[in-house]
Formats: structure tokens, sequence, C-alpha cells
């Protein structure tokens, strides 16, 4: 693939562009499909569902002084809620009456909380389809024409949303991403141009080093110094400002912790436990990632069922990010030859939040493809290894994610199985050394503990 970089004064573009076979082409077109379908669904559910609770706040819009972003709910795959920003816990200061949340189509909320859809730009399909399409012509000399398009089309973007702001909101004064990559630039462009302060908080580590996920902010609250520093050379990332403040969700881990260990005693195997994070399969769409593809998760998770064998003194459970993969007919076969193993379990219970927080928390150790969810374990002192291989590749997600220890990281099927033997020795061997288990932690991942708390002072304080 040819790659080329244009440089413009405050931004550093890197694009690549290539030929695209027929495969390529199917699932371009998927994509397009399957975005038009979520548009009208996301208009059709605004137009009954979000309407109606928007007309009830909508006599209390111009009084509100703060508005917390979120992308489509306050739940996240009921991982964790969005709200931590606002709640007043233990000897926290209330936060704001008058915050309004705001999200890209109404969400799913409580009847008590004022919330309102994102403003809409004037982006649409069709813009979307030239720019892709612009990708393909031949390059000339001078910046590419579709760098160009997109500066004028955010700022147009910009200069409307904060109209939007300023009919609809005059009394704003503070914006608060909780989701920060998913936020779209012009947001923070907008409320620049209203003396908006604008914050918002690094949902994941890895965007830091990645660059695959842009976001700007005025001021970003950080995991900790590194990823500050991480996030200030990021080519992907534009902020004024990095707070090492910690890993929020870290949080979510330390109440998991205190709450397992208190019922510990009331565990029904003696067995240590290996807490296994696949990740999810996305078959439709994404059925060639190396990361969410059927192969490379089929490949995953068959090293599994082999380490079970070998290792009947551990118990594995199985935790993916929803249950729609239990019904994938591309992974039955999998999923019968996992069910024939007595010492491998599938985590089911997606009915609570936090579930994974607290099958982590009871672990002995993790294995994963990389996730968020390893970063917030290596912090709470939980040993992780990272699988970062499959039949046709090894060493992609280490590549990038660089900031994890590097004995962590396993390539092979032989180094899976001495690293779990030196984590979790044989139960006729002696228990690794603290030196040992030092090299897959890293507690120096988060800043701080008891974030939350931490945030919501930063940001009264602003």
């Amino acid at each position: 693939m040819e790659s080329m970089e244009a440089s413009l004064p405050g931004l550093d573009c890197r694009f690549g562009w290539s030929l695209l076979n027929l495969h390529g082409l199917r699932q371009v077109l998927n994509r397009i499909i399957d975005r038009c379908q979520t548009r009208i669904k996301e208009v059709r559910k605004s137009r009954t569902g979000s309407s109606r609770v928007e007309e009830k706040n909508s006599g209390t819009s111009k009084s509100h002084g703060v508005a917390i972003l979120v992308n489509r709910e306050l739940v996240y795959r009921n991982l964790y809620r969005y709200d931590y920003v606002m709640k007043a816990k233990d000897s926290d200061t209330p936060l704001w009456d008058n915050a309004v949340f705001l999200s890209r189509d109404g969400g799913d909320f409580s009847a008590h909380i004022a919330f309102r859809r994102w403003p809409q730009s004037s982006a649409s399909l069709t813009s979307a389809f030239w720019n892709y399409i612009a990708l393909l012509r031949p390059i000339k000399q001078g910046v590419p024409r579709i760098i160009l398009r997109g500066v004028r089309s955010a700022m147009r973007d910009a200069e409307t949303f904060a109209r939007t702001i300023e009919l609809e909101m005059p009394n704003l004064r503070l914006a608060v991403y909780t989701f920060d990559c998913q936020v779209p630039a012009h947001f923070t462009l907008g409320f620049a141009l209203r003396g908006v302060k604008c914050v918002a908080v690094h949902e994941r580590l890895s965007s830091g080093v990645s660059q695959l996920a842009p976001l700007a902010a005025e001021i970003l609250v950080t995991g900790n110094t590194n990823d500050s520093q991480a996030c200030m050379r990021s080519p992907s990332i534009a902020v004024r400002e990095c707070r090492p403040i910690g890993l929020w969700r870290r949080d979510l881990f330390d109440d998991a912790l205190r709450l397992s260990r208190t019922n510990r005693h009331v565990l029904t195997t003696p067995k240590r436990k290996v807490v296994v994070l696949p990740y999810e399969v996305k078959n439709e769409v994404w059925e060639t990632s190396i990361i969410t593809g059927v192969h490379p998760v089929s490949s995953f998770l068959n090293d599994i069922i082999e380490l079970a064998q070998e290792r009947r003194d551990l118990v594995f459970v199985l935790r993916a990010k929803d249950m729609k993969w239990l019904s994938d007919p591309a992974v039955a076969a999998m999923k019968e030859r996992i069910r024939e193993e007595e010492n491998i379990r599938i985590s089911t219970d997606y009915s609570q939040l936090a579930e994974s927080y607290r099958l982590c928390s009871e672990a002995d150790l993790v294995i994963a493809k990389h996730t968020s969810l390893v970063d917030e374990c290596m912090s709470a002192g939980i040993p992780c290894l990272l699988h970062d291989y499959s039949e046709n590749y090894s060493g992609y997600a280490q590549s990038i994610i660089d900031y994890l220890p590097e004995k962590s990281w396993v390539q092979s099927r032989h180094d899976l199985k001495a690293k779990v033997d030196l984590v979790l020795p044989p139960e006729d061997s002696s228990p690794a050394p603290a030196p040992v288990m030092n090299d897959f932690i890293d507690e120096s991942l988060s800043f701080e503990t008891q974030v939350s708390a931490k945030i919501r002072r930063f940001l009264l304080e602003i």
C-alpha cells in the first residue's frame, strides 16, 4: 500500500491509498448498507421515544450550565454507567443540578435525567461517500483534496454547532466527554467558539498509542503520566493539556475486589480460576479481522481448550463482550467442544452491571486478546497474559500497545503453556515468587485509586 504524509498548520495527517479487490468492495458495500439501516432506526427512535422525554425537559434546557456527552446510552454493554461524573457518594460534593446529558440519539435514560440528542451536523452519507471516493483518485502535488474538504466541513459544522449552543443552551460553561474518541471533533471546535471549557476523560490507554481513534478536547484526563505523554505526541489526538488522574474504571475493579474478598469463603470450587476474554465475534462485517474474525477467535479458543485439557487443576471461565457469539453458526462446533470440557465454563450472566469486573477480581490469572479490561486488571494486581497470535500472524497488538509488560505478551502455543505454568505452577510445584508475578502486572497504569471521586473534584475546580 502506498502511503503519503500531508502537513497543514496545526495538523499532522496520514492517509493510505490502495485499489479495492472484489472482496474489499463487498465489505465496503456491506458497511454502507449497515450504516444506512442503522441511521433509519436512529431517526425512527428519535421521533418516537426521545421526543416525548425531550419535550418534558425542553423548558429547562436554557438553564443548563454543564453538558455531559455520552455515545448511545448511559450504560455501555452492561459493563458500566457513564453518569459517574455526576454521582455524589461518600464525602463527595454533590455536583450540578443543572446538568444535561447529550447523546447521539437520545438513549434509554431515566425520566429524572435531563437529556437532549446531539445537535445534528450537516454531514451526510452523500458527503461521506464522496470523501471515500476521493481516496481512490490519483494523488496530485500539494494537499490532497480530501484534507481540504475535511477541514472546510469541520469548520462549517463547528460554526453551526456553536450557533445551536448559543440559542438552546446559552448558559453552558462546561462540556464533559465521557467517551472521548466517540465525540465528533467539530463539537470541540464549536464549544471553543462559544467559550465553553471542554474536558474529556481518556477512555482507553490504547488510543493514546494506536493512532486509530482520533479525538479532540481542551483538557484530557489521562490514566498516568506516560499516557499523558503518549497523547500529547499522538498525531491523532488534539488536546491543549493532559491531567493524569487515573483510570476511572479501576474504581469498578476496586469495588468488585472488595466484594470478592468478602465473599471468597462461599466460592464453590477450590480450583484456581483463569478468566478468558476472547473479546467477541463479528462475523458479518469483520470476518477477516485478526481480532474479532471467526478464524482468530476460534484459534484462540482452541488454544484454551488444549490448555484446559493439560491443566485439569485449573478452571477456565470464558467471558465475551456479549452472548451473540454463542448463537453464531460459524462457532457452533467450537462451542460444543468447549462444553465437553468439565473445567471450562461459559459466563452467560449479562443482566448485572460490571459482571466482567467481578469475574476478573476473583481470577488468579486473566488470558485475553488485548482489551482495556486488561489494563485495569494489571493496575489492580491481577496477572494477565495477552494472546497475540493466530495461524498466520504474531506480534500484531504488541507492536502497537507498547506500555504493557513485555513478558505478558504471548506469541505461540508453547509460550502460552510455559507462562501459564510460570504464573500458576502445577499443584505439586511451589507457588510463583513475587518477582515473577511482577512481570505480568503493572500497578502504575492507573495514576491514582478512587479515581471517579477525584475526577468529579477536578471538574468542580475548573
